[in-house]
């Protein structure tokens, strides 16, 4: 996914975070502007939300835009919330690995420590 359609994607998906505007509205947005499934970005936006506020996430989103929605959260909400997302992420791979027998997810796990590594140098 290119960093042009991750960052629409975040701005967006902050922005129905935020209640700046309406989900419907947003998936809308980004389906016209960036031809992303109105479906893919509900799923986008959840992650996002469950990052910041806990839950368990069932669905895997790209490695690259998890790796640059926890930049974001470090950057506009610091380290507390990008342990939670951590945790949250954490949950998502385990029980993805779990429900997909075989299944290893490399790059999830070291977008995962990319960020803990970060952490624990703070």
């Amino acid at each position: 996914m290119e960093k042009e359609i991750m960052e629409a994607i975040y701005i967006s998906a902050k922005s129905v975070y935020d209640g700046k505007e309406s989900l419907a509205e947003a998936k809308e947005y980004i389906n016209k502007a960036f031809n992303v499934n109105v479906n893919s970005f509900a799923d986008y936006y959840r992650a996002f939300k469950m990052m910041l506020d806990g839950g368990q996430h069932k669905r895997i989103i790209s490695s690259g835009l998890r790796d640059y929605f926890l930049s974001k959260i470090y950057e506009v909400y610091g380290k507390d919330k990008l342990s939670r997302a951590l945790e949250v992420y954490m949950e998502s791979i385990l029980y993805y690995e779990e429900t997909h027998k075989n299944c290893t997810l490399h790059k999830d796990r070291a977008v995962y420590q990319k960020y803990v590594t970060l952490l624990r140098s703070l």
